[in-house]
C-alpha cells in the first residue's frame, strides 16, 4: 500500500510542478488584472492539490508498530459478553 501511495503521489506531483511553473511564468507576463486573478486562483488550487498529495504520502511512510503486553482474559470476556447480548436469530 505504501509503495502504491508513493508511486501515485510521484506521478501526480510531476505534472503539478510543470503546471505551477508555467502558470507562474504566465502570471509574470500577464498585464490584464482579471487574468492575473485567474492565474492566482490556478496557483492556489495547484498548491491545494499538492497538499492533498502530501497528506496521501503519509500512507507511504512505514510506521513502527507499538506493541504492549496485555492480559487477554478480560478481552475475551468482553467479546463473550457481546455474544451473550446478541438476540437469538430465528430460522
Amino acid at each position: 500500500m505504501g509503495q502504491l501511495a508513493a508511486g501515485v503521489a510521484h506521478e501526480i506531483r510531476n505534472p503539478l510542478t510543470t503546471m505551477k511553473g508555467y502558470t507562474e511564468f504566465l502570471k509574470l507576463e500577464e498585464t490584464h488584472e482579471e487574468r492575473q486573478e485567474y492565474l492566482s486562483i490556478i496557483l492556489d488550487e495547484i498548491d491545494r492539490v499538492n497538499n492533498i498529495v502530501e497528506d496521501f504520502m503519509v500512507l507511504a511512510k512505514p510506521k513502527a508498530a507499538e506493541l504492549e503486553e496485555r492480559d487477554i482474559i478480560p478481552i475475551i470476556k468482553n467479546v463473550v459478553s457481546f455474544w451473550n447480548l446478541k438476540p437469538e436469530i430465528e430460522t
